[in-house]
């Protein structure tokens, strides 16, 4: 008396992320390292100090299960269900 229409589905995914950061410390002796009235060309700039260094990892899984009960032409009803799981490191 009724039609079914069922879907099943999954998600899966990874994501990788790094980064690594270098600056200037600007809170040392002489934060400008340009003077920009009296500029000196040819000169080296101080080494840039670590800054950030960030690793990411991420992992997910998805399932997704929906039913559709059609009862006539006008009528039907939607059920639906997803689960998700995700682990994440840093």
């Amino acid at each position: 008396w009724a039609r079914h229409e069922i879907l099943l589905s999954t998600e899966l995914g990874q994501l990788d992320y790094k980064q690594n950061q270098l600056r200037r410390n600007h809170s040392t002796g002489m934060p400008n390292t340009i003077d920009i009235y009296q500029p000196e060309y040819g000169k080296y700039l101080p080494n840039l100090a670590p800054f950030t260094d960030t690793k990411e990892q991420q992992r997910y899984f998805a399932l997704n299960i929906q039913d559709q009960i059609f009862f006539n032409d006008q009528w039907s009803v939607l059920f639906g269900n997803r689960f998700d799981q995700v682990e994440q490191d840093f």
